[in-house]
This record gives C-alpha cells, structure tokens and sequence, in this order.
C-alpha cells in the first residue's frame, strides 16, 4: 500500500534510515527537513508490506520564482528502499503516484541531485538535466578578522531588501527561507552581510565541521561583492579552525567566476542537476546553489 507517511511512522522510517544509508538521522533533523516547512500537499509518501514501511519517497517543499510568478516545487531528497524489496518496482510505482499528488496540489517541477542507485529510473520518471554541480575547494590560512564591508548577520530581515532586488528563476531566499534552511538547521549557519551604500549588498551562509567548512549560499548581485563574501567566509572559517572551505558550484554561473576568483580551485567530479515537469513547465535558467540540495 503507497500512503502518506505518518506520525507513527518515524521509528520505522528512522530506522529505515539506518539501514539504507549507513549512518543515524535523529528525529529532530527529520523534522526540520521534511516537516518544518509548510507544504500545499503531503511531502512525504512511503509503501507498506505486510504493516512495515518499505520504502520513502519524499521531498522538501518550497517556493520558486518560476516563470515570472511564485510557484511550489519539490526538492527530492532521501529515496530509500529497505534491502529486502529492491528491484521491485517500487521507486517507479511510489514516484509516480506521489508526483501525481504534488501535481494536482500545483507544484511546478521537482528537482535534486540524484545518485547512481537511481541509473535508468531518471528518464523512466520524466527526469532531465538541467545542469551540473561541482564541489570547489580552498585550503585555508589562518587568518582572524573580516573585510572591513563584511559583518556577521545576526538579524535575515534585511534580507528581504536584498532578495527583492535580485530575485531570478530559482529558489525564493527570502528572510524566511533563510532562517529555516540556515539559522534553525539542527547544525546552524553562520551569515555574513556585505554592505555599501547603506544597506545589504550580498549575504554568504557558511558553517565549520571541525577542519572542514561549507559555503552553502552567496547571494548578490555582483561579481565583486561575491568573491569579498567567500573571501571573508573562509577568513571567518579559519580563524573558527577550519583547514579547507568546499563550496558546490552549479556550473557556468556567476558564482564559479567568483570561486576562482577567492583562491578555490574545481574538484574533477560533477554531480547532475535534474528536474521532472509535473505542468509547471521546467526551470529556464535557474541558478542553483549548494544551500538549495540536502547534501549541502
């Protein structure tokens, strides 16, 4: 039986988890994913055998400006069949059914990053390329202070200014947004704000694992204010003790012009972007960025 998840199911689904990706996801972490968000329809469907749940097909809602208005699109995320029932056509029967529901809630297209389990099943479900994503890495120094423009943003409402001015095809990061995805995320964002002219010109998220940092999000508008943003992350990361700062770069974008501009050099791989048309019509020109997949 395909359902929408419930409640009752996150012991299951948790241990679930477990099982197909190896490591341990709390409930917490589950619930700012896949349930803080608000949603126009059910964002998580499962398929039960004999009452156990064998599999998830879920996604993060969220708001896209799509075609010149905003719409609703789904981010795939956490696709997992327990070892026992693969290859049984459950991916295709489950997706489909579960995009026939977000179809007819208004959800424009759904889009991720998918892994090599998915293989011929991404065409079969309607899947295309849209571009791909490459991680970039800069080995940091230790330096201790920001650019002098470059603080740190306590306070995303600000943010909405900026959003406005340079809102394109692509993920609505609005204040809002970015207090979900960054500031409550069970391991919280740091943001930092560039200024001129008296108010916020870009913002840059980023977060340090241990000697490790992640720059999930530049946003502005220019390529200068950019390269100070990622310049002034890794200065911020290092003096928190990272080693390295990665940051995922949808290619051919504004952004990868800024990365190497910043000191960060391309790492050989490239994951694909992908989107499936649920009569939305797909993303024309969208600019991905880490921040917008869970990988990130």
């Amino acid at each position: 039986m395909i359902r929408p998840a419930r409640e009752d199911d996150l012991p299951g689904l948790l241990a679930l988890h477990r099982r197909v990706f190896g490591r341990a996801l709390s409930a917490q972490e589950r619930r700012w994913k896949l349930a803080d968000q608000p949603s126009p329809v059910p964002n998580v469907w499962v398929a039960e055998v004999d009452g156990r749940v064998v599999f998830q097909f879920a996604g993060i809602p969220v708001r896209v400006q799509h075609r010149g208005r905003q719409r609703w699109a789904m981010q795939s995320v956490d696709t997992m069949a327990d070892p026992e029932h693969r290859r049984r056509g459950l991916l295709t029967e489950t997706a489909l059914l579960t995009f026939e529901q977000w179809k007819r809630a208004g959800v424009a297209f759904v889009f991720g990053l998918p892994n090599q389990n998915w293989r011929s099943r991404l065409t079969a479900l309607g899947f295309v390329a849209l571009g791909e994503a490459r991680w970039w890495v800069r080995w940091l120094s230790p330096l201790r202070r920001l650019a002098g423009t470059v603080t740190l943003l306590d306070d995303p409402a600000p943010i909405d200014g900026l959003w406005a001015g340079t809102a394109d095809e692509g993920l609505v990061k609005d204040a809002a947004w970015y207090r979900w995805r960054y500031l409550a995320a069970p391991r919280p964002f740091q943001l930092i704000g560039a200024h001129g002219a008296g108010r916020l010109a870009g913002v840059a998220a980023f977060r340090c694992d241990g000697a490790s940092a992640i720059v999930a999000e530049v946003q502005t508008a220019g390529l200068d204010t950019a390269r100070d943003l990622l310049k002034a992350a890794c200065r911020a990361a290092a003096a928190g003790g990272a080693r390295r700062a990665a940051l995922l770069v949808h290619s051919g974008t504004q952004l990868e012009q800024a990365a190497l501009a910043a000191g960060f050099v391309p790492r050989p791989h490239s994951f694909p972007i992908v989107a499936a048309d649920l009569a939305g019509g797909l993303p024309r020109a969208a600019l991905f960025q880490g921040g917008d997949f869970d990988v990130v």
